[in-house]
């Protein structure tokens, strides 16, 4: 999560019950005053947040377990309760109340073509007919007041899926029975395990492609020895149809990633380390992580070289907590 957004107008779901009356009851322990931060906020999955800036990590604020956190969307949180999910901005205290999981109906897509060959309706349509299961978030995205994106998960489909923030459902879509959903992000304008991300950077849409190096190893484990990691850079040229690699981010910028969200931030406003890319452990690659001194890793754009970032063991004592 990063500051830097404005925040958007109040949106309420209907209905009531129990399910709305917690909702309600998190919504008011998260409304304490918080100052608006002057610096990056990197947030782990136990609902810690951190200041990130160049004189080092500080602990800002810790969630309580009762606020059922699940995750961050640019200035926004994600809480869920009981399937109720709902966005809200900790500072200005906005609240966007978003449909219950289990609501979700099939977008009536027409015939297209995905990955070069025709794509009929019955065969999007016929793997979410017959599923009667909730609907898991993945990655969530607010791209305007009116419109909020994600990444879901539906039994083992991963797919699209779009709402009004105050509706009684999500809109899902079919295309992803055919095609693996990886990433998405609101744009204008051995082995090696890959790792997608996209983010906008000064009105360029980027790709960047985490490469995690290891050989089998077995003395270690889980089988597998990290030997290295690698990210790269393109960039879309929507001409050419086509990415291409870039060398550089740019001195000015540096970049967060994560599944949950990808950011370009302006390392003069934070004294960040500039043409750097920042990027946590997200659950995947267990035996890269397993022994690495921290969660937080930093690449350099200019040498190639990865580092960690040590966070803090235990609680500081100017934390705060939300209540």
């Amino acid at each position: 999560m990063a500051a830097g957004d404005d925040a958007g107008s109040d949106s309420g779901g209907d209905g009531g019950g129990p399910g709305q009356v917690a909702l309600e009851e998190t919504t008011q322990h998260l409304k304490r005053a918080l100052p608006a931060p002057t610096f990056t906020m990197a947030c782990i999955p136990d609902g810690t947040f951190f200041g990130l800036r160049g004189e080092g990590v500080k602990e800002f604020f810790k969630l309580p377990i009762s606020a059922n956190y699940c995750m961050s969307c640019s200035d926004w949180l994600l809480f869920s309760h009981n399937g109720t999910c709902f966005l809200m901005d900790p500072f200005s205290k906005v609240t966007l109340t978003l449909p219950n999981l289990s609501s979700f109906c099939l977008v009536d897509e027409p015939v297209g073509i995905i990955n070069g060959r025709d794509v009929l309706d019955e065969d999007m349509v016929g793997p979410l007919q017959h599923m009667d299961t909730a609907v898991s978030l993945h990655k969530v995205i607010r791209c305007s007041e009116l419109l909020v994106a994600a990444i879901i998960d539906i039994g083992p489909l991963r797919t699209v899926a779009y709402c009004q923030p105050g509706s009684t459902s999500w809109l899902v879509s079919g295309l992803g029975s055919k095609v693996f959903v990886m990433d998405i992000t609101c744009y204008e304008g051995g082995g090696t395990y890959v790792h997608p991300y996209l983010v906008e950077s000064h009105g360029a849409l980027l790709w960047v492609r985490r490469l995690i190096y290891g050989i089998w190893d077995n003395d270690t484990i889980g089988g597998t020895k990290p030997v290295g990691i690698e990210l790269e850079v393109f960039q879309s040229d929507f001409q050419s149809r086509s990415w291409v690699k870039v060398s550089s981010i740019g001195d000015d910028q540096a970049l967060f990633v994560s599944q949950s969200l990808s950011r370009s931030v302006d390392v003069s406003q934070y004294n960040l380390k500039g043409d750097s890319i920042y990027f946590l452990d997200d659950g995947s690659c267990d035996w890269f992580w397993k022994d690495a001194p921290s969660s937080c890793a930093v690449y350099d754009m200019r040498d190639g070289n990865c580092f960690f970032i040590s966070l803090p063991t235990v609680a500081c004592k100017d934390v705060k907590m939300l209540r």
